[in-house]
C-alpha cells in the first residue's frame, strides 16, 4: 500500500483502508490471544491472556472513531479536479479534501487553493455528507470560521473564502505564477497547517 501525505490526492482513501485494516489486525490479535489463553488455561477466562486480549482492543477504539468520523467524505474526482489542477500549476499549492474536526464539527472541503496572500476553498453542494442548503451553509460556515482562527493565530492576515461553483473557484486563482521562493514560503505554510487536519 503507497504511503500519502496528508493534503495529497489519495489520502482520504488511503487513510480509511489504513484504519480499517489497523482495526481489523488488532481484533484478530485479540481474538488470537484470547483464544490462545482459553487453550492453555484449561477454558478459564480469567487469565493474563484474557488481560492481554482486552489491551490489544483498547487502540481499536480510537481508530474506530476516526474511521467513523472520514468514512461520509469521498474524494473529489473527475473532471472538475483535472480542471483545478491544471489552472493551479505554477501558482499555488491545491489541498485535497482536508477534515478538519473541533470540539464541536467535522468539517470537509473538497478542495482547497493555497495562494500568496489569500486562500480558496471549494465544497460541492451535492453529495452524502451535505443533507440540503441550511446544512451546507453551517458546515462550510464552520470550516471557514476554524480556519480563520487558525490563520490568525499562525499571523497569517488573510481569510479563507469558500465557493460552491468550480468554475468560480477557478477564477479566484491568481494569474501570475509565483517564484521558487515563493512557492516554497507556500509549501511551509501548508505543513503547519498538517497539525489540526485528521
Amino acid at each position: 500500500m503507497k504511503k500519502y501525505d496528508k493534503f495529497e490526492k489519495g489520502y482520504l482513501t488511503y487513510r480509511k483502508n489504513r484504519l480499517f485494516l489497523n482495526i481489523a489486525l488488532n481484533v484478530l490479535s485479540a481474538v488470537i490471544i484470547f483464544i490462545a489463553g482459553l487453550l492453555l488455561n484449561k477454558m478459564q477466562p480469567r487469565n493474563i491472556f484474557s488481560v492481554l486480549a482486552l489491551l490489544f482492543v483498547l487502540p481499536v477504539g480510537r481508530s474506530l472513531a476516526t474511521f467513523f468520523i472520514l468514512l461520509p467524505y469521498k474524494e473529489m474526482k473527475g473532471e472538475n479536479l483535472v480542471k483545478a489542477e491544471e489552472s493551479i500549476a505554477g501558482k499555488g499549492i491545491l489541498l485535497y479534501s482536508p477534515v478538519f474536526t473541533s470540539a464541536e464539527n467535522v468539517m470537509h472541503l473538497d478542495l482547497i487553493a493555497v495562494f500568496k496572500g489569500r486562500i480558496s476553498g471549494y465544497k460541492e453542494k451535492a453529495g452524502k455528507s451535505v443533507r440540503n442548503e441550511y446544512d451546507y451553509k453551517k458546515k462550510t460556515d464552520a470550516a471557514k470560521a476554524y480556519i480563520d482562527k487558525h490563520l490568525k493565530n499562525q499571523g497569517r492576515g488573510d481569510n479563507i473564502v469558500v465557493f460552491d461553483d468550480i468554475d468560480k473557484f477557478i477564477k479566484a486563482f491568481p494569474e501570475n505564477k509565483l517564484s521558487e521562493g515563493e512557492m516554497s514560503e507556500i509549501r511551509s505554510f501548508v505543513e503547519s497547517m498538517e497539525y489540526f487536519v485528521v
